[in-house]
């Protein structure tokens, strides 16, 4: 057998031939399973009220559940019992010899966790089988790092990564690491994806993708994991953050707004195209993930009516104040490079839409395994087998897919889209950048998968996914990465839509007056001069999402108004001392060269960022070292209570007295706990301040201020004497429960996720 002039083994012949035979059956018997409504179980057979099932429970809910799916001629296929092989002392013995010393951050793309679930029933596959597509969890026992997580909730999860395996036990799993216990968390996560590999024999697809796009928008993040069921291994698993609270906390800084979900295998209905006024019309396509009410279709609805029914010439400006549309092209611009053959571009579903508490819509990726392949697919929206590179326009007459055609019929939104495809080209679509990222993935799993015997695809899969030629392993043609990458970059650096000549932006900075109450002023140097229609400063003011955007002038870079050599300057308003500032810089030359660039290249998400009249000192031996904002068991200050806490660490050789320096929570009250007079820190030496509201004489350090959960900027501000300037300062975003955020290694190194370690070093 050859696919695109290579020969594919007998094995894989037969393996190939497999994945076609059981598209066949997805396309008719598992599309079936897709347009299904999952079956709302629990609240029926919740005889105690508990909100789960216990095992008489589900004994009886079980029946239910096979007597239905029998009466729609539905089966999850046969699932044998799967006996234990070791005991629960075992399993705790080896997570804890295979723990990671000093630090974790549950998706540290460097380390290779075990998890080790048990369940009580050998017959827990063919349990997890019957209750798929239902609200019922199975419960089991979780163990990671020699801590013991008692009765998680277990779920099978997937559509084609489920049915297109038959009777395969290397299923995807939902784990609910709060099933039982509303407050247990895995290193400050309440839940878990993970997933098998299916139709990616490198395991890497989805990985890579997550790490690429959070560069740009908010996306899941995603890293490898081993997993262990029962003392049986089974092997590698791709570990997806979800897209729920804890994502929407992390990204936007709150749990609030509403969030979607757009299935595959709903007939291309998910595209945003306007299908009429009436909420059934959409039920099909959309599943509501938060509380269902009226309201929310309601907006959902007139987002569709916007993108499909207004006018080009208004479309900007209606659509701006409900819809990211930069975020929406950077989405677009990330599948499109590297081909997701299962998603927006492809099939009008498979990714998720948030609604945010301001009102405005932002599509979030999701199930990334089938990009980094040539462009094929079975939805609707298929593109032709000639095009297996994808023209970086595809379907810009497409009308089921209007955040494609109708964006790009706006001239300079189709050129922020079109720069935004550049930027991914040069900054990541090359080998030397990604080369040495996949090498490392590979280098830090291959072990683990060759051991695997359940594994989807041969070792030789996986091993080749680097740098072979183009296999019939997964699905459709897959190239190897290296294949891919090259010829992905050439086609579109060639593309006579990418290769038009841009103007530069060659520098970008910021300065503010002295007086208070007038304008920050924004200057950049643009080249070619001549070349541009027009500059624009985009700004945001405050933690609010939408920018502002006004017309830049010719000026001579002091802010006089007089011409210079391609130096613009624009004004951002006055704003209280402390504010977050947020802008960044487009130069467009759409009317003569149809192109734009900005600095930061990476636009909205990537915007410089400052705090309005903070100055800051040009070094401090003593800095923030560590913080914990969430702490409900980790440690406890003198008095016996969970407070929350800084560290501060003296990178310098000599002793620093704090008599009169001062920690704030906010920029714009500088001077907010002032150190008590005596209190010292020796070199190399840490203090750690309890920050519980707490001014009280008792002992220990207690500052006058909480720190926040979802996340704020923390100062150490120097004394009076010396002008109050900032010695150090960070910005942390959402925090999880019991898990620190510090410098690794201490006093220099970038913040990360740590195990809590007051009063000691970061490091291992």
């Amino acid at each position: 057998m050859k696919i695109r002039g290579v020969v594919i083994p007998s094995l894989v012949c037969l393996l190939f031939l497999g994945i076609l035979f059981s598209l066949e059956a997805q396309m008719g018997f598992g599309m079936r399973w897709s347009r299904q409504p999952d079956l709302e179980v629990v609240a029926r057979y919740d005889r105690d009220g508990d909100g789960r099932l216990g095992e008489r429970e589900r004994r009886t809910a079980r029946e239910y559940v096979r007597t239905e799916r029998a009466s729609q001629n539905l089966s999850t296929g046969s699932h044998p019992a799967v006996p234990l092989k070791s005991n629960p002392a075992t399993d705790l013995q080896q997570s804890a010899i295979a723990a990671v010393p000093g630090y974790f951050d549950l998706y540290d793309e460097t380390v290779l966790r075990t998890l080790y679930l048990r369940f009580p029933d050998p017959d827990w596959p063919g349990e997890l089988a019957d209750f798929f597509k239902t609200d019922v969890e199975v419960p089991a026992d979780l163990i990671v790092d020699g801590r013991l997580y008692p009765q998680v909730g277990v779920r099978f999860r997937g559509n084609s990564s489920y049915f297109m395996l038959g009777n395969s036990l290397k299923k995807s799993f939902s784990i609910s690491i709060d099933y039982l216990d509303e407050d247990q968390r895995l290193y400050g996560y309440r839940t878990l994806d993970l997933l098998n590999g299916h139709a990616d024999p490198s395991f890497m697809r989805t990985v890579l993708f997550s790490r690429i796009s959070r560069q740009y928008i908010p996306a899941p993040k995603a890293n490898f994991v081993r997993l262990v069921i029962n003392g049986e291994n089974w092997g590698v698993y791709i570990n997806v953050q979800q897209f729920n609270n804890d994502f929407l906390a992390e990204w936007f800084g709150t749990t609030d707004g509403v969030r979607w979900k757009v299935p595959a295998g709903r007939n291309s209905g998910g595209g945003l195209a306007y299908n009429g006024s009436d909420p059934d019309s959409y039920r099909r396509s959309f599943e509501l993930n938060t509380k269902d009410n009226p309201e929310a279709w309601d907006k959902l609805i007139e987002l569709c009516d916007i993108l499909t029914n207004t006018p080009i010439a208004e479309l900007e400006q209606r659509l701006s104040g409900v819809f990211d549309i930069d975020g929406a092209l950077w989405f677009l611009a990330l599948e499109n490079v590297f081909i997701d053959s299962d998603g927006y571009i492809s099939r009008g579903s498979d990714y998720y839409l948030y609604q945010d508490s301001q009102g405005r819509f932002h599509p979030i990726t999701h199930d990334n395994n089938e990009t980094f392949r040539y462009a094929g697919g079975g939805g609707p929206n298929r593109w032709p087998s000639s095009d297996p590179m994808l023209s970086p326009v595809g379907h810009e007459d497409n009308p089921s897919l209007p955040v494609i055609s109708r964006l790009l019929a706006v001239p300079h939104l189709r050129a922020r889209y079109l720069a935004h495809i550049r930027t991914i080209v040069e900054q990541w679509l090359d080998w030397k950048v990604l080369g040495p990222l996949i090498e490392e993935y590979q280098a830090l799993i291959a072990g683990e998968v060759e051991k695997d015997d359940k594994k989807l695809y041969p070792y030789e899969a996986f091993a080749g996914s680097i740098a072979e030629a183009s296999n019939g392993y997964g699905w459709y043609s897959t190239p190897s990465f290296k294949s891919f990458i090259g010829e992905r970059r050439e086609f579109l650096l060639a593309h006579p839509e990418i290769s038009r000549a841009a103007p530069e932006i060659l520098w970008l900075r910021h300065r503010e007056s002295r007086i208070s109450g007038e304008p920050i002023v924004v200057t950049a140097k643009v080249r070619p001069q001549e070349s541009v229609n027009s500059v624009l400063l985009h700004y945001a003011i405050g933690d609010e999402t939408v920018f502002t955007s006004i017309a830049m002038q010719e000026d001579g870079g002091k802010g006089s108004g007089t011409a210079a050599d391609g130096v613009f300057a624009g004004e951002i308003p006055a704003v209280p001392i402390g504010t977050r500032v947020r802008y960044y810089v487009e130069a467009r030359s759409v009317d003569s060269l149809g192109t734009t660039v900005f600095a930061p290249r990476s636009s909205e998400l990537g915007a410089r960022i400052f705090r309005s009249g903070v100055s800051a000192a040009e070094s401090s031996p003593v800095v923030i070292n560590e913080l914990l904002a969430l702490n409900s068991r980790s440690i406890a200050d003198p008095q016996g209570e969970f407070d929350d806490w800084i560290e501060l660490y003296n990178r310098g050789d000599s002793t620093v007295d704090l008599s009169g320096m001062y920690l704030s929570d906010r920029a714009a009250e500088p001077r907010k706990w002032m150190f008590p007079r005596g209190t010292t820190i020796p070199p190399r030496g840490f203090l750690v301040v309890w920050a519980d509201e707490d001014g009280e004489d008792k002992q220990g350090i207690h500052a006058n201020f909480k720190l926040s959960g979802n996340g704020e900027q923390l100062l150490l501000i120097d004394t009076d004497i010396r002008g109050n300037r900032v010695l150090d300062s960070i910005d942390f975003g959402y925090q999880r429960q019991d898990i620190s955020y510090g410098r690794l290694p201490d006093g220099s190194g970038e913040f990360r996720s740590l195990y809590v370690s007051p009063g000691r070093s970061n490091g291992p």
